[in-house]
């Protein structure tokens, strides 16, 4: 499966979710509107975390195929890719905290 189908895929499933969860609250099926309300309401940040998620399994596994690397520049340089990471996760874990969805 290409990563686009991967992509849609799970932001389908998250569409799904919030017209049966509003679904389920209003006692009766949403239909359309429930997939325009998340649309409204989730879309662009699903957009947003599901790009972050995806460079930050991209460094990770950049990092794991550096890590025997003997160069101290390429070592150095994977050391702040790391930290990036670390601080993109942070960012992701700060906005999660703000919208409710926090660990």
């Amino acid at each position: 499966m290409h990563e686009y189908e991967k992509y849609l895929k799970k932001q389908v499933k998250k569409m799904e979710d919030h017209k049966w969860i509003e679904s389920e609250k209003a006692g009766r099926d949403l239909g359309q509107c429930a997939v325009t309300d998340w649309i409204d309401k989730y879309a662009g940040k699903f957009r947003k975390d599901y790009a972050l998620d995806d460079m930050v399994d991209a460094i990770k596994e950049l990092a794991e195929l550096a890590d025997g690397i003997k160069d101290e520049q390429v070592k150095q340089l994977i050391k702040k890719c790391k930290e990036k990471v670390e601080d993109a996760e942070e960012l992701l874990d700060d906005e999660l905290k703000k919208n409710g969805k926090g660990k």
